[in-house]
């Protein structure tokens, strides 16, 4: 049997066919890690104009910012709440409906706005459903449950948990910080500042 039938059938065989049943996702991301490094960094940098990084870092902080005002205080459809933001996409379609057409010859090249729209899209992972509609949660209501849920007491499910992984909560902070999460430290109208949050939790 020659070296190339042998290698054939041990090993690049099954390696394409393991690659085929589970996907290829990992050789796309590598092509693309490796075309991105190839292109010289001159000619990347054509694309990311000072304007356009300034405002896909501006749209990221808008996202961020404006994202717990929206979901929290106002409680209106979520800003970011799927794969597809309508907040993101909508002022994309507004910016080349709208303002590109009055800037003329300052208007936005397509590959500027694919920079402000990916530096954009990359911040709506932290707010709304990718990161903190769940953390604070995940940290706190196991507490609560176990407080609630005698089948989580006899189970010993919160001892089965990693400290680090939740709050810290004790008897002498529960009615502040338990009870505060759950039922809010806020009275009537009037939120808390900052400072008045048990940090030590």
């Amino acid at each position: 049997m020659s070296l190339f039938k042998f290698l054939w059938r041990e090993k690049i065989r099954p390696t394409l066919q393991n690659e085929i049943t589970c996907g290829c996702a990992l050789t796309w991301y590598l092509s693309w890690l490796a075309a991105f490094l190839v292109v010289p960094i001159r000619v990347r940098l054509v694309f990311m104009t000072i304007r356009s990084v300034l405002l896909g870092l501006l749209g990221a902080i808008a996202i961020c910012s404006l994202s717990y005002l929206n979901d929290q205080i106002l409680r209106q459809t979520y800003l970011v709440g799927n794969n597809m933001p309508v907040a993101v996409y909508g002022a994309l379609m507004l910016m080349v409906v709208l303002v590109n057409p009055i800037l003329r010859r300052f208007s936005f090249t397509a590959k500027e706005l694919a920079v402000i729209l990916t530096l954009t899209l990359a911040a709506c992972c932290i707010p709304g459903s990718g990161l903190l509609r769940t953390f604070t949660t995940s940290l706190m209501l196991p507490h609560h449950y176990n407080r609630l849920e005698p089948g989580w007491r006899d189970n010993g499910i919160l001892e089965t948990c990693p400290k680090v992984m939740l709050a810290d909560v004790t008897e002498e902070n529960s009615d502040e910080a338990l009870d505060g999460f759950v039922q809010g430290l806020g009275t009537t109208e009037q939120h808390i500042g900052l400072r008045d949050i048990p940090w030590d939790a």
